[in-house]
């Protein structure tokens, strides 16, 4: 379902405000692990990153993401749901996050926000056709202009 609404939005910007770590600059490792304590298919959610890379590879593709500044800070202390999940693998992860950022500019650009100042739920907003909204094992979709221009401003304002 996703891959088709990225298909469909193709040529405009997508927009997304993750959960956690941004799925496709996720490592194996941290895939592995997050699949371990969600209770997830470990092979569903390493599809997911690799589709995502190759389609941020795509010369078409404009995706911008944004996140609060303090979920790599717990991330890189090991606190919270990475309490668990290895020192030298959380390194590791931050440098692959370095080297896809830098590699996938300009098609793929990560900013990131004050959580103190600002709050944001987990959405995708895929071009002017739709938003998605992150809700646990589900999506709230919405189609209709409003909201999604609604949304669009939101995401402007986090940056």
């Amino acid at each position: 379902l996703l891959a088709r609404w990225h298909a469909e939005a193709a040529g405009t910007k997508i927009r997304y405000v993750p959960a956690g770590i941004p799925d496709l600059l996720r490592t194996e490792a941290l895939v592995d692990y997050e699949a371990g304590i969600a209770n997830k298919s470990r092979e569903a959610q390493a599809g997911e990153t690799q589709y995502r890379i190759d389609y941020n590879r795509r010369p078409e593709t404009d995706m911008e993401v944004c996140m609060p500044r303090h979920t790599l800070e717990i991330f890189a202390r090991g606190l919270g749901v990475w309490d668990r999940f290895p020192e030298a693998d959380r390194h590791q992860q931050l440098l692959h996050m370095a080297t896809l950022l830098d590699d996938l500019y300009p098609t793929f650009r990560l900013f990131l926000y004050d959580g103190r100042m600002r709050y944001s739920i987990p959405y995708t907003i895929f071009g002017p056709y739709r938003a998605a909204i992150y809700v646990g094992d589900m999506y709230l979709v919405l189609n209709a202009t409003q909201p999604v221009r609604t949304l669009t401003s939101h995401f402007d304002n986090l940056i």
